[in-house]
């Protein structure tokens, strides 16, 4: 007899495991042309006050996020809910993924919350998945709003020209590859019975109108545009860094977004964030020097995982939660 609990194990750890070494590999790719002295002028350099301003408004898309959680529920659901239990458990979220593998975050938001409000983990987990899935899907849409003011825009052209020399065939192996894991993913959780599929698939049912789709997408767009506000204003409290404009902050954002989306990676993002930032940088479409693109890399990481950490570490703490369990 097949013990699901120890496969189960097995295969979490292998991707623990993979996102560990994909993590070290981008560390030290990121960090061979650490330069100390150049990297504490540059914190020496910072603006406190816009570091400060970034993270609340990073704070602010969490309770954004808690109001488009809460639309993710039925009617019946919703009156059961708090928000600001939602906010809560957002901001614990962010903290077990900064601080814990295999983005245990958000199991323990599911973990937390079905003991708030009765609700079936399986259930709760396809809010979440729900969550990343409309993520994805805004932030494309947002960069379909966005092209056509930039469309005759230099770093558009240059954009183009860095796309027409990919190799599309590489592109079209990684996505079978992607669908493929995805698939193996997918009997591999129905056979072990790890979730139950029927009320993980409910959970994108409950958003039924286009009043409820429409308000979503609507705070989705507004919580991509905090993120993108925020990468200008780290990049204007950085005086070495100079302004990155509207249009090379997209870039940068969409890049972030889908190198992390794709990478396995240890908690917290770190070596990826890293790598994904250096490599746009330096590219011909910004031309920014390596130790540069290594600092602004850094200190664009810190300020959210550091506003993640401290708020979400509180809240964990306060929520008695069994990560045994």
């Amino acid at each position: 007899m097949i013990n699901s609990k120890k496969i189960t194990a097995h295969f979490f750890s292998m991707k623990n495991l993979l996102g560990l070494i994909v993590s070290i590999v981008c560390i030290y790719w990121s960090f061979s042309s650490f330069n100390r002295e150049v990297f504490v002028q540059h914190v020496k350099s910072i603006n406190y006050y816009f570091f400060l301003l970034a993270s609340l408004l990073l704070i602010f898309t969490v309770f954004i996020r808690s109001i488009r959680w809460y639309l993710f529920f039925s009617d019946d659901e919703s009156k059961k809910i708090h928000l600001f239990a939602l906010f809560k458990n957002e901001m614990i979220g962010y903290f077990g993924n900064n601080i814990f593998p295999l983005r245990l975050g958000d199991l323990l938001r599911v973990s937390k919350l079905s003991k708030v409000i009765n609700l079936s983990q399986s259930y709760l987990l396809g809010t979440i998945v729900l969550e990343r899935i409309i993520d994805i899907f805004s932030l494309l849409l947002l960069c379909l709003l966005f092209l056509p003011f930039f469309w005759g825009h230099e770093l558009i052209f240059k954009l183009i020209s860095e796309i027409n020399l990919i190799n599309f065939n590489t592109i079209y192996l990684y996505v079978v590859v992607v669908v493929i894991i995805l698939l193996m993913m997918y009997f591999f959780v129905k056979k072990s019975n790890i979730i139950d599929l029927s009320l993980f698939i409910s959970a994108f049912s409950n958003i039924n109108n286009y009043k409820k789709f429409f308000m979503v997408i609507l705070l989705s767009l507004f919580i991509w545009i905090i993120y993108l506000l925020n990468i200008i204003i780290i990049s204007h409290s950085m005086i070495n860094v100079g302004n990155l404009t509207i249009l090379e902050s997209f870039l940068l954002l969409f890049f972030i977004t889908f190198s992390i989306v794709v990478l396995p990676s240890a908690p917290g993002t770190v070596g990826t964030f890293q790598a994904a930032v250096i490599f746009i940088m330096t590219s011909s479409l910004f031309n920014y020097d390596r130790v540069t693109a290594l600092s602004f890399s850094i200190i664009l990481h810190a300020y959210s995982y550091i506003t993640y950490s401290l708020i979400g570490g509180y809240f964990f703490l306060k929520s008695n939660i069994n990560l045994g369990k």
